[in-house]
């Protein structure tokens, strides 16, 4: 949350955030814009880096008889949902820059489907996933070894 507010505080800025033509970003709604936006993103960073601060500190009414240590037990939770949160992230950077490096490319294939019985269109949307030359190269030498490896692994 606080590199999405970051992201919008740096808007104006960015590369990603240019429209077709190349012109910066610009609100659309209000002829303020970007000073009635900075503001309240400073609001929504600044909330939300209090959130996650005092998610790690320890309560003083958590410990009772049977805990031995107040610390430990009080950064579980925050613990398990950060890597939580950096595992999605390590997805999607995963998907978005470290496949198409290595080769692998996602074609996103859109058709319009007239449904009758309702008079709806549908739009049905495949998505796949093919490799290129070289990558399929690596792939057709590591297939057999990892092959290998998943029979060795069942075996036992």
């Amino acid at each position: 949350m606080i590199l999405i507010g970051g992201a919008l505080l740096l808007a104006p800025v960015l590369p990603s955030f240019r429209d077709e033509n190349g012109k910066p970003w610009k609100s659309k709604t209000s002829r303020l814009g970007y000073w009635l936006l900075a503001p309240l993103t400073v609001v929504y960073v600044s909330a939300n880096a209090f959130v996650l601060i005092m998610s790690f500190y320890p309560p003083d009414a958590q410990g009772g008889v049977d805990r031995k240590s107040q610390l430990v037990s009080s950064l579980v939770g925050p613990i398990a949902g950060h890597c939580v949160l950096a595992f999605g992230i390590l997805w999607w950077a995963w998907d978005l820059y470290i496949l198409p490096r290595l080769g692998y490319h996602f074609k996103t294939e859109e058709n319009k489907v007239y449904d009758d019985r309702w008079g709806t269109e549908i739009l049905d949307v495949r998505y796949d996933r093919f490799l290129e030359p070289r990558a399929a190269c690596v792939y057709d030498f590591l297939k057999p070894i990892i092959d290998r490896c998943i029979a060795l692994l069942n075996k036992e």
